[in-house]
């Protein structure tokens, strides 16, 4: 299945893959940012934005597909994976490690559901209200959620205005990635094999952040094997809106050195 990625600039690969239920175009940004020094592979995970849903919808065959998407780009990649895409980072660094040179893990976790022995992660409900939420009124749900991703961050308000914007550029995600993704999310938990990431691997967290608590950064950086942590205090879900140049600064200093 043949994902929708938009390239752009010069330099070492770097691709970067979104969160649930948005689209490569929440980048946008970012990318502006980078492009002078990197080539940019933004891509719109299955189901999401302009890339058509794929049977099944799982972890493997979504990191499958990332797979085929970029296989025309000469390893190795530099890969930014936020929030849901985070995960499928992680899945991918695991399953394909020599494509992978570094590793940058933006407000995403190892295990997304709340657990009593898993702390760090979401409660089922919030992720269902949403799922339910998208089937009925989607438009509605999708700002809901967008500020869940940014409230609390500086400048709000011009955050949320930049952040519907871009949301609503692309197609709003298939109703079925919604809900077959509740499953993904739910099972996913590659925390016994964070070991076997060996990579450098920049971990990203916001202060601020209501969907994935900051304190993953220090559990990221204890088992990780060769981790770093940028932890920004007044940015929330999405740091790459609402402090785009320090994250790009970051990713120019970590790819670089």
């Amino acid at each position: 299945m043949k994902l929708h990625v938009e390239s752009v600039g010069r330099g070492p690969p770097l691709v970067l893959l979104h969160g649930w239920g948005l689209h490569g175009g929440l980048f946008t940004p970012l990318v502006a940012k980078l492009l002078d020094q990197f080539t940019v592979y933004a891509v719109d995970l299955p189901g999401h934005g302009h890339s058509a849903m794929i049977t099944p919808f799982d972890l493997q065959h979504i990191v499958q597909s990332v797979e085929e998407c970029t296989a025309h780009i000469e390893a190795p990649l530099n890969v930014l994976g936020w929030s849901f895409g985070g995960m499928v980072a992680q899945a991918w660094a695991l399953s394909a490690p020599e494509r992978i040179a570094r590793l940058v893990l933006c407000c995403t976790k190892p295990k997304f559901v709340k657990s009593p022995e898993w702390q760090h992660g979401t409660a089922p409900a919030v992720l269902q209200s949403l799922v339910d939420g998208f089937s009925t009124a989607p438009r509605e749900t999708m700002e809901r959620f967008l500020d869940l991703n940014i409230t609390g961050s500086e400048d709000t308000s011009a955050l949320r205005t930049t952040a519907k914007r871009l949301a609503h550029a692309r197609p709003t995600v298939q109703p079925a990635a919604m809900r077959e993704g509740l499953i993904v999310l739910s099972e996913f938990d590659v925390r016994a094999h964070l070991h076997k990431i060996a990579q450098p691997t920049l971990v990203i967290t916001g202060g601020l952040d209501r969907l994935t608590h900051p304190s993953i950064g220090a559990f990221y950086e204890t088992t990780l094997p060769n981790a770093r942590l940028l932890h920004i205090p007044r940015a929330a879900h999405a740091p790459h809106l609402s402090h785009t140049e320090a994250v790009a600064q970051a990713l120019r200093q970590f790819v670089h050195e």
